[in-house]
């Protein structure tokens, strides 16, 4: 995450797989990771990192951070 945009914004997993994601925020303010299907939330601080896990089973998810004023900070997630 830098410059309100997610530097990786088209991700892989295999399905069925654990997926563990790194979160690392480059920014001076919060940014989340949010999947609403896998309920995954990540709030990362500024300049901050956090980790994220889950198992994804289908494809086409969407990411997004949550901040207001950061609709445009979105990506999708491939399963394979």
């Amino acid at each position: 995450m830098k410059t309100t945009e997610f530097r990786t914004g088209t991700l892989e997993a295999k399905a069925g797989e654990t997926l563990h994601l790194v979160l690392k925020n480059g920014d001076l303010y919060i940014h989340t990771f949010t999947i609403y299907e896998h309920v995954v939330d990540a709030t990362v601080g500024a300049s901050g990192r956090e980790d994220a896990e889950f198992c994804p089973f289908q494809s086409g998810y969407l990411h997004k951070c949550e901040i207001p004023g950061h609709e445009s900070m979105t990506g999708t997630l491939t399963v394979i």
